[in-house]
């Protein structure tokens, strides 16, 4: 009962589609109490409808021991740009901004697609974690990665774009075709910041290994979301992350070291992948 107070107090999801981050609740307020009744005074106190003996439920966010666990603290270099929000300027600046938990995963998925052909291997490793259909044989497979939506803080500033469309056959600009684009823009330095969490079920070392160099890319300025990505916008970079499998927790911050746990041991989940994409490959 502790770990089921413990999962409904940071939070479960229900309903469909729940590895895009869909159907996410959490419960603001719970608690759990003992009664034994072996015990004359907690026999009273349950039929007086008084308080039993307290249960401590734990502070942290329990973790079964094949998860692997990523909570950074991220934030946007510059600018962000989100079709069908942003072309126009919003003047309601208290409404909460966020990026659907599809297009994160798309994000984290292409990268990771770029990560194995930089290491010289197929994309298997990717259809096995974030799943995969194929209409021609009715094969498919559910992932394992499961991602939360991010929701940026309120304070934001957005600010007029001027832009051109090009021509394609000319490569030149298009007549009569100016427009305007409505990013949201860091001012003065202070950061549009947002939580970026994963989970991996079931994941072993190799695959360890393979998300530990996503996070490498997301905590260097590496990957980048929303629209007009090609011209600047939308780069992320990490602050602080924390990292949870096999039962240890690690802390890396926004300069590379790991400041709490072996490092040597993030290491040895590197290792493991590239001893297993050389096992592929021999293959």
């Amino acid at each position: 009962l502790a770990a089921l107070a413990n999962a409904l107090q940071h939070g479960i999801a229900i309903g469909a589609r729940t590895v895009n981050g869909f159907g996410r609740v959490a419960c603001k307020d719970i608690a759990l109490e003992h009664y034994d009744f072996t015990k004359p005074d907690h026999v009273k106190a349950w039929l007086t409808g008084k308080s039993g003996a307290s249960v401590a439920i734990p502070k942290q966010a329990l973790v079964a021991d094949r998860d692997l666990v990523i909570n950074m603290d991220a934030y946007l270099e510059d600018t962000v740009l989100i079709k069908s929000i942003f072309e126009e300027a919003w003047e309601d600046k208290s409404v909460a901004l966020f990026v659907p938990g599809t297009s994160v995963k798309g994000v984290l998925r292409h990268q990771c697609g770029r990560i194995l052909q930089a290491l010289g291997a197929n994309d298997e490793l990717v259809n096995m974690l974030f799943g995969y259909s194929n209409d021609d044989d009715k094969d498919s497979r559910k992932g394992r990665v499961m991602v939360d939506e991010i929701y940026f803080n309120k304070q934001f500033n957005q600010e007029e774009q001027p832009r051109i469309r090009v021509d394609r056959f000319t490569g030149g600009a298009m007549n009569g075709a100016l427009f305007q684009d409505h990013p949201v823009r860091n001012t003065k330095g202070d950061a549009v910041t947002f939580p970026l969490r994963m989970t991996v079920k079931n994941c072993n070392d190799a695959e360890a290994g393979f998300v530990m160099l996503l996070v490498k890319d997301l905590m260097t300025g590496q990957v980048t979301l929303g629209a007009n990505r090609t011209i600047g916008y939308g780069r992320v970079q990490g602050e602080s992350v924390t990292v949870q499998y096999h039962g240890e927790s690690y802390t890396i911050d926004g300069n590379g070291k790991v400041t709490a746990g072996e490092a040597a041991h993030l290491e040895n989940l590197v290792i493991a992948l590239q001893q297993c994409i050389k096992e592929t490959v021999n293959g």
